[in-house]
């Protein structure tokens, strides 16, 4: 008993030794035990009490190692949770790919009317910087967007410029 049983559970299993001597109980469950170079060791208990022909009882009792199977489960919460984060990632990319392509709809015309405006204001109207601060403010919530975009995709996407008459 002090081989294999550690301190912290010598008790429980002193409790459950004189309830098997008493109430002939049979002594079943999951213990951690003592391995022998100090570290603890999950086992899984079945017991149970005989009467020998003299009248003795006598405790036979099979001890499984649950080492291995408590690895496997602690490894398959690892994989469940690191499943859920990606879940939970893969939902805000959808999320960041939905606000983005709705925001870049309502940038369009934001970054796209001051060119046209600026081509029919004169050089010295007073309109022209309201007009410039307007387009770089859609230009810079456009490049916003596009790190949105970014996030959602897990990639980048490459720009080029084409000219549209060519095309």
């Amino acid at each position: 008993e002090e081989l294999i049983v550690g301190r912290e559970q010598r008790a429980a299993v002193q409790q459950q030794l004189t309830r098997w001597i008493e109430e002939e109980c049979p002594l079943t469950g999951e213990m951690v035990f003592r391995h022998k170079d100090g570290g603890q060791v999950p086992v899984f208990v079945a017991s149970l009490s005989l009467h020998d022909p003299a009248g003795r009882k006598e405790l036979y009792s099979i001890q499984v190692d649950l080492s291995e199977l408590k690895a496997s489960e602690q490894q398959r919460y690892t994989i469940e949770a690191q499943l859920q984060r990606s879940r939970k990632m893969e939902a805000i990319g959808l999320l960041a790919g939905g606000v983005a392509h709705d925001l870049n709809n309502i940038l369009s015309g934001i970054v796209s009317y001051p060119d046209l405006l600026l081509m029919q204001l004169p050089a010295d109207s007073t309109l022209r910087k309201p007009v410039l601060a307007i387009q770089e403010s859609g230009q810079r919530a456009a490049a916003v967007v596009a790190d949105l975009l970014t996030v959602a995709r897990g990639v980048s996407s490459e720009k080029t410029t084409c000219a549209l008459n060519q095309l």
